[in-house]
């Protein structure tokens, strides 16, 4: 996807929530945008696929629930949106290390390592959002 320097391309979608929100997410994003490459590619499935978890696991996006994407692509950035109707959490719970006696945990601390930059809206809906420089 060629983009002149002032274009962005923008997609709003909703998922069902479970098990395979995830992969539905991963899905989304390789059509959203196929010239995402390499490890900007990766990177952007990994956190997309962590953050879509969270909604299923931590704010009960259920299969009779939905979670609302949100993708943006400039020439300089990719920016992700997962919006759902948990409760909203603390953005400072990601600059803990995970346990590593525990399976999981590790959703947000990935998050914040990787992602350039990100942040969360609570609200009535929660928004998590992340961008990726291209």
């Amino acid at each position: 996807m060629e983009l002149t320097r002032r274009q962005t391309r923008r997609m709003r979608c909703r998922i069902q929530g479970g098990d395979r929100a995830p992969g539905e997410a991963r899905k989304i994003l390789d059509r959203f945008d196929p010239a995402l490459e390499g490890r900007r590619r990766d990177d952007a499935r990994l956190l997309l696929s962590e953050v879509v978890n969270n909604s299923v696991r931590h704010a009960g996006a259920g299969p009779d629930e939905t979670v609302e994407l949100t993708l943006s692509r400039s020439p300089r950035k990719l920016r992700v949106t997962v919006a759902d109707d948990g409760g909203g959490f603390d953005r400072d719970a990601a600059r803990q290390p995970p346990d590593a006696e525990r399976e999981g945990g590790r959703g947000l601390f990935l998050l914040d390592s990787i992602a350039d930059r990100w942040g969360v809206i609570n609200g009535r809906v929660t928004r998590v959002w992340f961008e990726l420089t291209a």
